[in-house]
């Protein structure tokens, strides 16, 4: 899967997270260090991360060292969405990155449409990756 970013910004951003990784784990530190990689999301599964020329490519916790390409038909479209959402929320000088809202588009049914999961430490993010909606298409996801 492919997204339309500026790649100049993603290069300064990969700068930017490199000189401050923040507690991310070694595993995405040393892809993003290795392969030019944004980390745009992770999880119990694993992570999602972007290449400056708008791949986004995952790795599960168990492999960290195999990247793969999340494919355009991919189930984890709702995945990529909400991790397009949070993520330029952490790197906004992303040109390209925030899903941009479409006519198909719905509040968020987990968060009301606040981006926000009442009761749940900070560090939980929403479904909707913060945004507040989700797309969709006869209540099913078809965009990130």
């Amino acid at each position: 899967m492919r997204i339309v970013v500026d790649r100049a910004d993603v290069e300064r951003a990969i700068e930017t997270y490199l000189r401050e990784p923040g507690n991310d784990p070694a595993e995405i530190v040393a892809a993003a260090r290795t392969q030019r990689l944004l980390p745009l999301w992770k999880d119990i599964g694993g992570c999602i991360l972007l290449r400056a020329d708008g791949e986004l490519l995952a790795f599960g916790w168990d492999t960290p060292t195999r990247l793969e390409a999340i494919p355009d038909d991919s189930p984890d479209r709702s995945m990529v969405h909400a991790a397009r959402g949070w993520a330029s929320c952490r790197f906004p000088d992303v040109r390209g990155l925030r899903p941009e809202r479409g006519l198909n588009s719905i509040e968020c049914p987990t968060c009301k449409g606040t981006g926000r999961l009442v009761g749940f430490p900070e560090n939980l993010t929403c479904a909707c990756g913060g945004l507040g909606w989700i797309p969709t298409e006869a209540g099913r996801l078809t965009s990130a």
